[in-house]
């Protein structure tokens, strides 16, 4: 018979062994989750947008909440006018939509603020750029950046910034005290980038380049030596959603009685407008949400 001290060898070997084999499992589990998380994280969900009656005997968008969005095609007024992404952060790849209250009470969409409320106001929802605007998704999103000054100190800032055109739009990081810079001036014009931005008092200007998709270039302060360089990352990877579901063009354009803003999904039928971006159309299948 083995001896006691040859089975108190076995028995552990045997509970080295089984922990062994459950922190095996553990890993495989954890990695196997966070690798789920971060691919799922490359997708983006729908929610859906609906046409709302104001006080002023007009319509806005937004969202009706609690309310289940139906997908099948018919006249309903519970049907949505479209779909299209809503988040806290700017997600990379989509540009932010705005809406706001005019003077005379109706609504407009836009895709830029007057300057001075870009820090104020946040996006209705986020929509795919028009077709003719192929590079602003490679701009649009939120942005980690480094700037090292000439003594080898680092500042650490967020930028949330689109494209339209050739001007760069935008705002610095709301949840740091850099939500007192302001972004005055921006222009873009592949690959060669410029900045310039207000913090407090003192006025910035940042020139470079988007390259291999980071934007990297030199800084100064307007008013002295103060300098250096710095060097921009996307903070998402460019996000994709669901194919299913088909796309359209939002267009805007003034209507001929009230002379307001107007907007349609799709062909505006000879109406003098434009496209304002492409948002997802129901009747097609997606993975969608109604704000739960």
């Amino acid at each position: 018979m083995p001896s006691c001290e040859s089975r108190a060898i076995v028995k552990s070997d045997r509970v080295h062994s089984s922990k062994r084999i459950y922190t095996t499992v553990m890993v495989y589990v954890f990695s196997a989750l966070v690798a789920s998380m971060a691919d799922d994280s490359r997708h983006q969900s729908l929610t859906a947008i609906f046409d709302i009656p104001t006080q002023e005997g007009g319509t806005r968008l937004g969202v009706k909440r609690g309310q289940k969005a139906p997908l099948h095609q018919g006249a309903s007024e519970a049907r949505p006018r479209f779909f299209a992404v809503t988040s806290q952060t700017w997600p990379r790849g989509f540009i932010p939509i705005y809406q706001t209250r005019q003077k005379d009470g109706s609504m407009k969409l836009s895709r830029r603020l007057t300057q001075g409320r870009e820090n104020f106001v946040e996006p209705l929802f986020f929509a795919l750029p028009p077709v003719d605007e192929p590079r602003v998704a490679e701009i649009s999103g939120r942005w980690s950046c480094e700037a090292t000054h000439h003594d080898g100190t680092i500042d650490f800032l967020h930028w949330e910034i689109t494209l339209i055109g050739h001007t760069i739009v935008g705002r610095f990081d709301q949840d740091t005290d850099y939500r007192f810079a302001w972004i005055t001036e921006g222009f873009f014009d592949d690959p060669l980038i410029l900045l310039n931005a207000e913090y407090i008092d003192a006025r910035y200007q940042l020139m470079g380049k988007l390259r291999e998709g980071f934007l990297e270039g030199t800084w100064r302060h307007i008013e002295d030596d103060d300098g250096g360089t710095w060097r921009a990352k996307p903070v998402n990877s460019i996000m994709s959603v669901d194919p299913l579901m088909d796309t359209a063009p939002l267009f805007v354009y003034e209507d001929a009685l009230s002379h307001r803003q107007a907007w349609q999904v799709g062909d505006p039928q000879g109406k003098n407008g434009s496209a304002l971006c492409r948002v997802w159309i129901p009747g097609t299948r997606s993975r969608h949400k109604t704000d739960e």
